[in-house]
């Protein structure tokens, strides 16, 4: 084999992974971009003892769940009295 015919394919490769290198490198960029959002939290606002599931005892009257950071951090006290109680996160005695 020839220099000349090695060299045409080393060039005709290093084309084909730039190509390559190029079409990638957009994907690349967004898949980067794409973080999650931080969760949304809820505080509990009731001083002594109540009901995970009564939404007025969140800030906002959120209930934890799935997608959201529970905290009971005021000296409350949750009383979870069904296992369908779900928090993405849960704090507690501590601010996040």
């Amino acid at each position: 084999m020839s220099l000349k015919l090695i060299c045409f394919f080393m060039e005709r490769r290093s084309a084909q992974m730039e190509h390559r290198a190029r079409a990638i490198f957009p994907a690349l960029l967004l898949l980067l971009s794409l973080r999650t959002a931080p969760a949304a939290q809820t505080n509990w606002t009731t001083p002594s003892l109540g009901d995970w599931f009564i939404s007025s005892n969140w800030t906002n009257s959120l209930v934890p769940n799935p997608t959201t950071d529970g905290i009971i951090a005021n000296g409350g006290a949750a009383l979870l009295n069904a296992p369908s109680a779900e928090a993405q996160q849960l704090f507690i005695g501590v601010r996040r």
